[in-house]
């Protein structure tokens, strides 16, 4: 039985995501279209997943503090192996203030959620 938190050998989207019924949903939507998916539950497993198998992408929706989305985003911009992922901010927050946290963080791009998988 594959482990679904076991790393791929190569990755095309790091989801960072505490909750295991959102990241199996989002992972099974972008598998089915052919991308490559690894799975961090927390914050710092998302940033040593980033280091080791660097994605293109990286969807970031934790909360806990000190690794919520915003401070992996920092981390991962300051570090030069990994300053130059794609990094998307889920939330439920829909607010100008969250978009704009978000983009000062480093994330290029923000989706709300409930997410709809067309859109991806």
């Amino acid at each position: 039985m594959h482990d679904p938190m076991a790393p791929s050998p190569s990755v095309d989207v790091l989801i960072a995501e505490e909750e295991p019924h959102l990241w199996e949903v989002l992972r099974a939507v972008l598998e089915e279209k052919g991308y490559r998916c690894n799975v961090a539950a927390n914050g710092p497993a998302a940033v040593a997943r980033a280091r080791q198998l660097p994605p293109l992408l990286v969807f970031l929706d934790l909360a806990k503090p000190g690794s919520d989305s915003l401070s992996v985003a920092r981390q991962l911009r300051a570090d030069p192996q990994t300053r130059h992922l794609h990094i998307l901010r889920l939330s439920d927050r829909t607010d100008a203030k969250t978009r704009r946290q978000a983009q000062q963080a480093g994330c290029e791009m923000f989706m709300t959620k409930p997410l709809d998988g067309s859109v991806l």
